[in-house]
């Protein structure tokens, strides 16, 4: 939103507004010592697929691991040469559904 049109908003507004960009810049800050610009073959996507916005890109160390958090047990991933090795954790088993040619899902099942 530009300047002008801020300045005519409802003084609480703009302070709203400007507690905002401050939030933003305060996570962004936070997650630059966390992810880096630096391009690496693990990018993280903070608005998720469907926005999709190459606006602001950023990425992790190839020695990174993320993990995934289910009642049952977690989903560790992380990258290994040319393979990515997926792990379940827990009390549970990794169930893999094929979803189409190119896409699977990934889900923990309870062990009896």
């Amino acid at each position: 939103m530009d300047e002008d049109r801020v300045k005519r908003l409802p003084r609480w507004a703009q302070e709203q507004f400007g507690r905002l960009q401050h939030d933003l810049a305060e996570a962004r800050g936070r997650l630059d010592n966390y992810a880096g610009t630096k391009p690496t073959r693990v990018k993280i996507d903070p608005d998720g697929p469907a926005i999709r916005s190459d606006e602001y890109p950023r990425f992790l160390s190839e020695r990174s691991s993320i993990e995934f958090g289910f009642e049952v047990g977690e989903i560790e991933m992380r990258l290994e040469d040319e393979f990515v090795r997926v792990m379940a954790t827990g009390n549970s088993q990794l169930v893999v559904e094929p979803e189409s040619s190119n896409v699977v899902r990934l889900r923990l099942i309870p062990e009896d």
